[in-house]
């Protein structure tokens, strides 16, 4: 489209006959002119303005946006404060629910019951025996309601003496939970040496031995060993001794035991066997407690024999594990051959059992 500039000019002399003076010139002039503009150049001023609308648009609606932003990571920023207060505050509640469960265990421990007066009893029983005579007495013309009332009575005695026996029984337990309660806590007050001392022979407690030699070659019916203790635990039992060359384990606690042993052999395939043998203080006699015996295969150079038994101990009594055969190879490493004592229960603790039994 071409550009189009239009002008129209218009020029006009009015000249008169008359001769003019000096003084009387008119000189008129009429110039019209019409300016239009090409629709291209329409087309970019309306472009510009629209650029420039869209540009300030755009900075505001960026300027908006990062307001926006920012006050949504405050927003954030209170969040995790506010969930980190909530989380404190719900530990100081939990601990607080804790000293009170303490406070309230402490104190339910020291509540001493008033023992019920028996003459008081007596007297109510009295009292109201004589009541139901009496009114049995003004109310014979009706014998039914007499006997109703002193069926009544009866409940009610029966009742008085039924909560004085409870009464007696939480009181004796209460006694008892206090007393464990005061052992407890000495017993946490108390050195770590004094409360292993003390824990000996509660049970169950483990003692766990394995050969002090890698192998032993038995020539002749001997005792299997030397033992040595493996390495000591919280649940470790100590109340023993190894004698006669640490082949033989002495008890020093009385209690309800259990003996489990296994013997590893290797060798020739052939038959294999031992007793557990039990010698008791003051008795020239050994007993023989279990035996146990394996084949192994014809193919096989390697058997194991596991036996186990349950049986109660006394102090000084001694077990020791006697190879029948003779020319036997056995494997006492850590992992193939070992002793185990276990101390299921003891004088004390069966001693408690009772007591709480009884009550």
């Amino acid at each position: 489209m071409k550009k189009q500039l239009v002008r129209d000019t218009l020029i006009q002399l009015d000249v008169t006959t008359k001769k003019p003076s000096s003084a009387d010139k008119i000189i008129e002039y009429n110039v019209n002119m019409n300016v239009s503009l090409s629709n291209e150049k329409k087309s970019r001023i309306f472009q510009m303005t629209q650029s420039l609308v869209i540009i300030i648009l755009a900075i505001t609606f960026l300027i908006a946006y990062t307001q926006l932003k920012t006050e949504i990571q405050i927003l954030e920023a209170q969040m995790e404060l506010i969930n980190s207060n909530l989380a404190i505050l719900i530990l100081k509640r939990e601990e607080h629910h804790v000293n009170s469960n303490r406070t309230n265990t402490h104190q339910e421990s020291v509540i001493e019951f008033r023992p019920y007066n028996t003459n008081n009893k007596m007297s109510i029983h009295y009292k109201l025996s004589s009541e139901a005579n009496d009114d049995t007495t003004l109310t014979s013309f009706n014998e039914d309601n007499a006997k109703l009332e002193n069926n009544v009575n009866n409940r009610v005695i029966r009742s008085i003496i039924t909560f004085e026996e409870h009464n007696e029984t939480e009181r004796t337990t209460l006694n008892y939970m206090n007393n464990d309660k005061n052992e407890d806590s000495t017993t946490w007050n108390d050195s770590r040496a004094g409360r292993m001392q003390r824990d000996v022979g509660r049970g169950p407690l483990v003692a766990t031995f394995v050969g002090a030699v890698p192998e032993q070659h038995v020539t002749d019916t001997v005792y299997i060993g030397p033992w040595v203790k493996k390495n000591e635990s919280r649940y470790g039992f100590n109340k023993f001794h190894l004698v006669e060359d640490k082949r033989s384990i002495e008890v020093t606690a009385n209690g309800l035991f259990m003996i489990s042993t296994q013997i590893y052999y290797f060798g020739e395939p052939t038959h294999h066997s031992y007793w557990i043998l039990l010698s008791s203080e003051g008795s020239s006699t050994t007993k023989k407690v279990i035996k146990c015996a394996s084949v192994s295969a014809v193919s096989a150079t390697e058997t194991s024999c596991y036996t186990s038994v349950i049986l109660p101990l006394r102090r000084g009594d001694r077990l020791r594990i006697q190879q029948q055969e003779r020319d036997r190879l056995i494997n006492l490493r850590e992992g193939y051959s070992y002793v185990q004592i276990t101390l299921l229960s003891n004088d004390q603790q069966r001693r408690r059992t009772s007591s709480i039994d009884r009550l």
